[in-house]
């Protein structure tokens, strides 16, 4: 771990004279589950959860750039249960290079894990913004609202006029057992269209081919309601013939408001649902959400999570504190978790 803190120092020192416009940040997030378990198990836990370095930067005229953003922690990355510590991991999270020869024309090359060309804004991490071990997230809501990229690859993002996107990402395998297994870069491709209309809303087309072939689209709502934003859409699954619908609206009343995001498979072997409706409330210390979810595991069982918890901003920093109960699986057995998660950034 030295010798990788030692090489990000000189990375950032590298960086600083090569690049006029250079930022240097991170952050340490910690977690602890005071108490939880089933009912015939209680246990307490803690871990270090994510910690983060970055660097980013770019030329004086704004046409070249990039970023390196290295992670580690207690664990995994992406799990389904994000409250159970996993065996240590570090990884690269986002390294990539952009050029921009031309306005309406920006070219990457590289891996960002926080996405790119997302149109489940308001369903994905605008729901919780941020899972920090206290709520359960929905990171699969690109499979409903279909257009999230995050592999290792190529991707061309056109702006040929305003309002006007166009957006093409291949990946490209990163060794010989990658490459054989995925028959190489064409069949992992993706091509996106969107196009905004002022007081009309944006209209989002993606055909994305990693394995099995979707189209999808996502309609994005303009500011009709002070206060209201919503995003519906779906996509078809031209190999299994399943389609998928999401939809996610936010509405804030600034003392209080209300989230929500629904996900539905209508035509699969049963009509599966899952629903999450999370009011919450602002007081002069942070904000209290209160997150009810449902969800149909079968076509005679339906699991379910009460999940309030508090969220304290520390002047860009975080501290959250919660109660999680669930049946996840619905089959009668409830457990429960204490989490308190404190997020510093600098």
């Amino acid at each position: 771990m030295k010798k990788i803190i030692a090489i990000l120092v000189v990375f950032a020192m590298v960086a600083t004279v090569a690049f006029a416009e250079t930022t240097f940040g991170g952050s340490a997030e910690v977690r602890w589950s005071i108490a939880g378990g089933a009912p015939d198990i209680i246990r307490t836990s803690g871990a270090i959860d994510n910690a983060a370095f970055f660097l980013s930067g770019g030329n004086d005229e704004g046409t070249y750039g990039g970023m390196a953003k290295f992670v580690f922690g207690g664990h995994q990355p992406n799990p389904g249960r994000t409250w159970e510590v996993a065996p240590q991991w570090y990884k690269w999270d986002r390294v990539f290079a952009w050029w921009q020869p031309i306005p309406q024309l920006r070219v990457f090359l590289g891996f960002d894990g926080d996405g790119h060309f997302n149109t489940a804004n308001l369903s994905r991490w605008g729901h919780h913004r941020m899972d920090r071990g206290i709520a359960v997230e929905d990171w699969d809501a690109g499979d409903y609202l279909l257009g999230n990229w995050d592999a290792f690859g190529l991707a061309l993002m056109i702006r040929p006029i305003d309002g006007l996107a166009v957006n093409f990402a291949m990946n490209i395998p990163q060794s010989a057992a990658e490459y054989d297994a995925t028959n190489g870069p064409l069949e992992n491709l993706q091509v996106q269209a969107s196009y905004g209309l002022d007081g009309v809303g944006t209209f989002i087309v993606t055909f994305k081919n990693s394995g099995q072939d979707r189209i999808g689209l996502t309609y994005q709502s303009a500011g009709f309601v002070d206060g209201l934003s919503f995003e519906v859409g779906g996509n078809y699954n031209l190999d299994n013939d399943i389609i998928y619908v999401g939809i996610g609206v936010h509405y804030n009343a600034d003392v209080w408001g209300v989230r929500s995001r629904f996900f539905m498979q209508p035509n699969a072997s049963f009509f599966y649902l899952k629903a999450d409706i999370m009011p919450f409330f602002n007081f002069d210390f942070g904000t209290l959400f209160v997150n009810f979810r449902v969800l149909t595991v079968n076509s005679s069982t339906i699991g379910w999570h009460v999940n309030p918890y508090l969220r304290m901003p520390m002047g860009g920093h975080d501290f959250r504190v919660g109660l999680l109960l669930e049946d996840h699986n619905g089959d009668g057995t409830i457990s429960w978790r204490l989490p308190v998660s404190m997020l510093v950034n600098f």
